[in-house]
């Protein structure tokens, strides 16, 4: 069996401190989608995005540091200020969103501005799937151990899946990515 690789690289909250990422806003979720998760036998459909325009880019990061050259940015505040530098406290963006039940079920406390990216997708000719992303928050260090707690959740449902299971857990455990279990 061929398996099949996606990259996607979902960054939360803010920047990443001394990451040399280069954020282009002029690529929104739109036009990434089709591009970073579709293409050779994968197809992709009922896409959805429920956050602001600004919450979404194209990133490129030169010399590997984060794992991943390039993807979909996704993030609670606004996309460009991810590049960095992360140099002062508090320095996301509300954007006055609502939460999320699926995030809340992980942590057990309420939510506010989720950035849901929904999809399906069919890979007629595979059966495995891989998916790469990378976890930041602008909450963290400063925030660690608060009861602001960026978290993570990427759900896969489908034949041979009962309900939705969360699959972005720390490597090797059953904990969920969260700014208090990362740390």
């Amino acid at each position: 069996m061929k398996k099949l690789l996606l990259l996607i690289a979902l960054l939360f909250t803010g920047t990443l401190a001394n990451a040399q990422l280069i954020v282009d806003s002029n690529y929104n979720w739109q036009q990434l989608i089709p591009t970073i998760l579709g293409g050779g036998c994968v197809q992709i459909s009922n896409v959805t995005f429920n956050s602001n325009q600004n919450a979404s880019a194209r990133f490129f990061a030169p010399g590997n540091v984060l794992g991943i050259q390039s993807g979909l940015l996704i993030t609670t505040g606004k996309a460009v200020n991810a590049s960095g530098p992360n140099d002062i406290s508090n320095a996301g963006d509300d954007i006055n969103g609502e939460g999320d039940a699926n995030l809340e079920s992980i942590i057990g406390a309420p939510t506010l501005d989720a950035v849901v990216l929904e999809f399906d997708f069919m890979s007629p000719e595979d059966d495995t799937v891989w998916v790469n992303y990378v976890f930041a928050s602008e909450e963290y260090p400063e925030f660690v151990g608060t009861h602001y707690n960026d978290v993570f959740g990427f759900f896969v449902s489908g034949p041979g899946i009962t309900g939705q299971q969360n699959i972005a857990l720390i490597p090797g455990t059953s904990t969920a990515v969260a700014i208090n279990n990362v740390n």
